[in-house]
This record gives C-alpha cells, sequence and structure tokens, in this order.
C-alpha cells in the first residue's frame, strides 16, 4: 500500500527490510510524523474516504479490546506474543533471540478486535501532541526494537514530527458513514 503512494509521489520511498526478511506483507517504517499525514491525505484522495491517524484515545481503545490488561493479550509477554527485542525480559518473562527487523503484519495473533500487532513490530504515530506546540507526536505500540516494557498498551513515546525513525510506521482509521454502522 505504501508502494502504491510513493509510485504517486505523493509519499517517499521508506527503509527496506527486503534482505533480512523477504516477506511482502511487512509492515512500511521509517516513517515521519508528516510521512504519515502525506499518506492518508493520498489515501483519502485515492479512496474518496476521510482517512486519518487515531487519536491517542482510539489507539489505546483498540489496543485493549475491552482488556485492563499490560499488554493486548494479558498480564505477561513472551517471544510468541509479539516481534520485540526478545533478549530482554519483562518481570522474569521468557527470552529469545534477536530478530532484529519487522515481520508480516499477521505473523502473530491478533487481539480480541482481531487486530494485528497492536504491540511490537512497529511503532504507530497518532495524532497526539507530545508537549504544548505539537512539535512533538506521540508513537504508540513499541517495535522489533524495543524492550518487553515499551509494548505495555499504556506506554507513549514523544518524538519531533519531523524525525523518522527506522521502527517507525503507521496504523490509520476511518470514520464511518451512518449507512455503514450496524446498530
Amino acid at each position: 500500500e505504501w508502494a502504491a503512494c510513493v509510485r504517486d509521489r505523493a509519499c517517499r520511498p521508506v527503509a527496506d527490510w527486503s534482505k533480512e526478511n523477504p516477506n511482502p506483507l511487512l509492515p512500511a517504517t521509517g516513517i515521519s510524523f508528516e510521512d504519515a499525514q502525506a499518506y492518508v491525505a493520498w489515501l483519502s484522495v485515492q479512496s474518496g474516504l476521510p482517512y486519518r491517524l487515531p487519536t491517542e484515545v482510539e489507539w489505546e481503545y483498540a489496543a485493549r479490546a475491552n482488556s485492563s490488561s499490560v499488554f493486548p493479550w494479558g498480564d505477561e509477554i513472551s517471544p510468541s506474543d509479539a516481534n520485540y527485542d526478545q533478549t530482554a525480559s519483562y518481570r522474569g518473562s521468557p527470552t529469545s533471540p534477536y530478530r532484529g527487523y519487522p515481520e508480516a503484519v499477521a505473523a502473530y495473533p491478533p487481539n480480541a478486535f482481531g487486530l494485528y500487532q497492536m504491540a511490537g513490530n512497529a511503532w504507530e504515530w497518532t495524532d497526539g501532541c507530545g508537549d504544548g506546540q505539537c512539535k512533538a507526536r506521540i508513537l504508540r505500540g513499541g517495535s522489533f526494537e524495543s524492550t518487553p516494557g515499551e509494548l505495555r498498551v499504556a506506554n507513549r513515546l514523544a518524538v519531533g514530527g519531523g524525525r523518522k525513525r527506522d521502527d517507525s510506521g503507521l496504523r490509520i482509521v476511518r470514520d464511518l458513514n451512518a449507512d455503514e454502522v450496524i446498530h
């Protein structure tokens, strides 16, 4: 999907992990907040529908999936739950060798809402502000480079909006039209 935006010259090329993992279903990473905004603007024009980045409240609601647990899947973490720096332990959790690259979007089980990798794999931009002037923006969810504690649902990371990280990506949302809502 990101590649189509690049082909239309609305988005810039981003990190290429194909040498580490040739799977075509890797998330787009190396994205700044401005890159994320360019993508949602492009997608909105292409589809004729209003896409945007989630608010922090929307992101956390989606990640928690009606749970109050520390992680989207519960209060403990293991290498089979998400893609993170698995050499690190969280409160005595098991460890595993470090991968050092993103995995396919559906490589780990989804949460109770059916959403994949709300924690780990790639930090996700929200529309949240990290300071009074919104010069820093908020990333959520942790990444393949994160320690397990950074994958906690409540965790936030403020990063300058123009700054890109090799482990930052995006998750987008769209408000439903009245005729799309099932009551």
